[in-house]
């Protein structure tokens, strides 16, 4: 997935004023999303969508009616359009930049947690307020469970990463017992 794509951005912020207009934003996600894992569950179905040795009619046929009716209009438009113009390879993208702009646009933030085991909710809790506190933005935690880190959390904000696991403290010791016997 090429994140900086410009027609990706086009799509997707063309689809975002489209929902908003219509007050689906959050229906229109949902259906990105739908579609989204239709084509990640079954990569055949991908091929086909994403070729271009099929005739761009037949193919347009095809999503009418494998996704008419089971996704909004948005979605099945934008469809449409993405097979008339060649640009169904980087469906993927459209639906990632869709979401970026939906977010900014919420104010949200995503943060991904990443601990040994279940983070004690005060734990959370904490991490939410500070988070938000410090953003001024709403935030949505994906957690993980990695028993690989033994204990402590691995926080990643954007591209802030702090690593306060066992396992990273254990490494770094090491490293540095290493460096004092040379």
């Amino acid at each position: 997935m090429n994140r900086s794509d410009p027609a990706a951005r086009c799509y997707a912020e063309a689809l975002l004023l489209l929902a908003r207009e219509k007050g689906r934003l959050e229906a229109v996600v949902e259906d990105l999303r739908a579609v989204l894992g239709v084509f990640h569950s079954d990569r055949r179905l991908w091929s086909l969508f994403t070729t271009p040795r099929i005739d761009r009619e037949e193919k347009e046929a095809f999503v009418r009616k494998a996704f008419q009716g089971r996704v909004g209009p948005e979605v099945a438009g934008l469809l449409v359009v993405m097979v008339r113009k060649g640009r169904e390879a980087i469906y993927d993208n459209v639906v990632d930049q869709f979401e970026r702009f939906r977010d900014l646009e919420q104010r949200r933030i995503h943060v991904h947690l990443e601990s040994a085991r279940e983070v004690d909710p005060a734990v959370r809790a904490a991490l939410e307020k500070a988070v938000s506190d410090a953003s001024g933005k709403t935030v949505v935690l994906h957690e993980r469970i990695e028993p690989s880190l033994l204990a402590g959390l691995v926080v990643r904000v954007g591209d802030v990463l702090v690593d306060g696991s066992l396992r990273s403290r254990l490494r770094t010791l090491g490293s540095r017992l290493a460096g004092d016997r040379a």
